[in-house]
């Protein structure tokens, strides 16, 4: 069997040694934790229930605004993972953006290198071909 744990999740008490180490390990210290731990549990479920109720009940709609900030935010948060070289998750429901915003990336990358000034071609040589164009 594994190694017991050493501390209570409640309180942070040691865990007293049982005499028979056979069964499940022990997780608090005493009863009075073991409930006060079941009712904070309850506590937060219940809570996290009612919120998710008044928000079914409220209907909450975003805004236009909304949608593109949350959106702005995706993209931000997959640039920067793809910066540090971080495989990025992508929730179903973001996966359209994913998609638009790669073939956007294409497209600018394709026009910035059909567009790009030719290196070595001064201000003149620029403006000359620029004329020969129109």
């Amino acid at each position: 069997m594994t190694a017991q744990k050493e501390v209570c999740e409640r309180c942070g008490k040691p865990i007293p040694q049982r005499a028979d180490p056979r069964g499940r390990q022990a997780r608090f210290c005493s009863g009075a934790c073991r409930a006060a731990a079941s009712r904070e549990r309850r506590k937060r479920e219940h809570q996290e229930e009612l919120a998710q109720a008044h928000e079914q009940a409220t209907l909450k709609l975003r805004t236009p605004r909304e949608e593109v900030a949350d959106a702005a935010r995706v993209v931000r948060e997959m640039t920067r993972d793809l910066r540090m070289g971080r495989e990025f998750h992508v929730s179903d429901e973001h996966q359209e953006l994913v998609l638009a915003v790669r073939e956007f990336a294409e497209l600018m990358d394709k026009n910035a290198r059909r567009s790009a000034a030719p290196a070595g071609l001064n201000r003149a040589a620029r403006r000359a071909k620029k004329k020969r164009r129109h």
